[in-house]
């Protein structure tokens, strides 16, 4: 009995001498999963505004954030500057929000630049996007570039490729990492991408001698392949150069759609549907994408095959209930076929959506054919609110409000 009562003693001291230290360690442990969910978040919540345990080795960054949140820069630059100085990646990241609340952004980056992170940056671009500071994320995107050539310059080039004036500076930044690194993972990417941006300024014969680059490094490139049928055809070749290497890509990649499907498309260019359309229904076996059912359906529409395209308009949106292109391309193949009520429900869905519509004009005709004049003028007015002097337009206006 005694010998039972001294084991219990001992064990009771063991439980008693464990508890806070278990405690302390819960805390620190809790406290650490909050400080990561801030620290790796955009934005602080309240929720986490709680005192670090002193034994955390992350109690004076967590004083930092509480110092810049609080609009106190300079205070969290003393209190991390210390461990930033021995390369500490926290203190340098925290450094760098408090240089950005400070107003010196481009110190900021500098210091962000130090913990050798392109995360870090590319976060910050996006986030400046988002805030509509084009400038700021333009120069973020530059310095995570510097550290990460591969990635960076993709990421780079596709920010500022879509933005006319910046176009050259997409172009520089690919050919200058294309230059510098002769062997690399990302070469095929960085040379589509040069394609992409040649291709926005028409640039057919540069678009395909990039594309015989990429082939030349990489004969099994099946996209290359396609993309130098288009340069081709663009580049006036014909239809059968560009034929040639549609083929061989589908060679390369049988169970890949898009060789099949860019067939299809120069063939009807070249009003042989019923062969287009052969290989179209090959493309979509392989890959069933909505857009290529509307490219399909579309093509049928524009060769006269309108009992076809509409039939294909329908088996696209009972895939695709909520594919408001399909609707809008729909509405205009029953307008060409004479059924304007069809054609008034289908570009009413499509403007539900609000996907698609790229021609206002048509939607006006269809309202118009329809007896709708208040909806057919709404729409020739907003084609005018953006081409003021369009003929069409202006003609209409002029006709049904005579009419009225």
């Amino acid at each position: 009995m005694r010998r039972h009562t001294f084991l219990l003693a001992i064990l009771l001291g063991l439980v008693l001498f464990a508890i806070p230290n278990a405690r302390q360690a819960a805390t620190i442990n809790l406290w650490s999963l909050r400080y990561a969910a801030e620290v790796h978040g955009l934005q602080h919540s309240e929720a986490l505004l709680l005192t670090s345990p002193d034994a955390h080795p992350r109690a004076v960054s967590w004083l930092a954030l509480r110092a810049i949140d609080g609009g106190d820069g300079q205070k969290a630059l003393t209190l991390l500057e210390p461990l930033a100085a021995e390369g500490d990646q926290y203190a340098l990241y925290f450094m760098g929000r408090a240089l950005e609340r400070l107003g010196d952004f481009s110190g900021a980056l500098q210091t962000w630049k130090q913990t050798g992170n392109p995360e870090i940056l590319w976060r910050v671009a996006e986030v400046a996007n988002q805030e509509g500071r084009f400038d700021d994320a333009l120069e973020a995107y530059y310095a995570a570039w510097e550290l990460e050539p591969g990635e960076g310059a993709l990421r780079l080039a596709n920010f500022v490729r879509h933005h006319k004036e910046y176009r050259a500076v997409a172009e520089a930044v690919l050919r200058q990492t294309l230059a510098a690194y002769p062997v690399s993972r990302y070469r095929s990417d960085w040379l589509h991408c040069l394609a992409d941006v040649l291709k926005k300024q028409n640039r057919w014969p540069e678009v395909a001698q990039i594309y015989r680059q990429a082939i030349a490094e990489n004969p099994d490139d099946w996209e290359a392949h396609i993309g130098l049928g288009w340069s081709l055809l663009y580049c006036g070749y014909g239809s059968e150069a560009a034929l040639a290497e549609f083929r061989r890509a589908i060679e390369i990649a049988p169970r890949r759609g898009d060789g099949y499907l860019a067939m299809g498309q120069v063939l009807a260019r070249e009003k042989g549907y019923p062969e287009a359309d052969v290989w179209f229904r090959m493309a979509l076996e392989r890959d069933p994408e909505k857009r290529w059912y509307v490219t399909r359906a579309n093509s049928a529409r524009d060769a006269g095959e309108l009992s076809l395209a509409l039939e294909v308009y329908q088996e696209t949106i009972a895939l695709f209930p909520d594919y408001g292109e399909a609707y809008y391309d729909m509405a205009w193949a029953y307008y060409l076929d004479g059924q304007p009520e069809q054609a008034r429900a289908a570009i009413e869905r499509a403007l539900e959506f609000g996907q698609g519509i790229d021609d206002y004009g048509r939607v006006g005709r269809i309202y118009e054919s329809a007896g709708e004049t208040e909806k057919a003028l709404s729409a020739y007015q907003r084609v005018l609110a953006s081409r003021p002097n369009d003929r069409t337009a202006l003609e209409a206006l002029e006709r049904l409000t005579n009419n009225q």
